[in-house]
């Protein structure tokens, strides 16, 4: 017997999106592993990070020294509280901006695991959706493969 799948997959616009309303943040995570957390585990913590931002209006502007009519200062670097500090970052207001699209230099492998860790153990942060290799956040829950569960730490 065979069985239809009756899903529907909206086709794709032949147009490309505006991005006249987007924010765009590409930053890099500096860490260190300096704190003993056991006899053989250190503890792998990000000690820096640095971004840089871009719009629509300074896109084609070279120097990120010169600030940005409508985006402002587009060099920024958080040491105190690095991974808070660009949460906060990202989720301040802006009243032309509708998106922001956060990219970071190594998410794949690794700058993602600071940000994924940050969004399930604070619950300071307000995540909608969350979406990293093999683990979700969707609302309140939080689903994390089993193998992943002992290694996140937060300090």
């Amino acid at each position: 017997m065979e069985i239809k799948h009756l899903c529907y997959i909206q086709p794709l616009k032949n147009e490309v999106p505006s991005a006249e309303d987007v924010l765009f943040v590409f930053y890099d995570f500096e860490t260190s592993q300096d704190t003993k957390i056991s006899e053989t585990e250190k503890l792998h913590e990000s000690i820096l990070v640095c971004l840089q931002q871009f719009c629509t209006a300074c896109d084609m502007q070279d120097d990120y020294q010169q600030d940005c009519v409508r985006c402002g200062k587009r060099q920024h670097s958080f040491f105190e509280d690095p991974v808070g500090d660009l949460l906060s970052y990202l989720c301040e207001p802006r009243p032309w901006c509708k998106k922001v699209v956060a990219i970071a230099h190594n998410a794949k492998a690794f700058d993602a695991q600071f940000i994924l860790t940050r969004a399930i153990l604070s619950p300071s942060v307000i995540c909608r959706r969350f979406v990293a290799r093999n683990s979700y956040i969707n609302g309140e829950e939080a689903v994390i493969p089993a193998k992943l569960r002992n290694r996140i730490y937060y300090k």
